[in-house]
């Protein structure tokens, strides 16, 4: 809650509303997007950005990410042969740039 003067604002209490708006933009735009790969790249990059859930937001995405590839028989992404490091610093830059093209460096 912020007060100034007379006013106050409680900005936790519309938040979950525009977060579920935001999110919901997420899964419709994703939904536009016809090629797999790319579809699922986006959700990996704009669900943990966004921060709907209280934890686990990149567990999700990664989840999300695989759903587009498997309905459409496609190898789930899988990061079991990726260097810990490697993997951590791509996340980093696509969460902090949001351009997917870091994923593939």
């Amino acid at each position: 809650m912020i007060v100034v003067g007379h006013y106050i604002f409680d900005y936790l209490s519309f938040m979950p509303r525009v977060i579920d708006e935001c999110f919901q933009r997420i899964l419709d735009t994703a939904a536009a997007i016809q090629d797999p790969f790319e579809q699922s790249l986006f959700i990996m990059v704009h669900v943990p950005y966004l921060q709907p859930f209280e934890d686990m937001n990149k567990r999700v995405s990664r989840l999300g990410a695989n759903i587009s590839l498997i309905l459409r028989n496609l190898c789930p992404l899988s990061f079991v042969d990726v260097p810990e490091s490697g993997y951590s610093e791509r996340k980093a830059s696509m969460g902090s740039t949001r351009e997917a093209r870091w994923a593939g460096r």
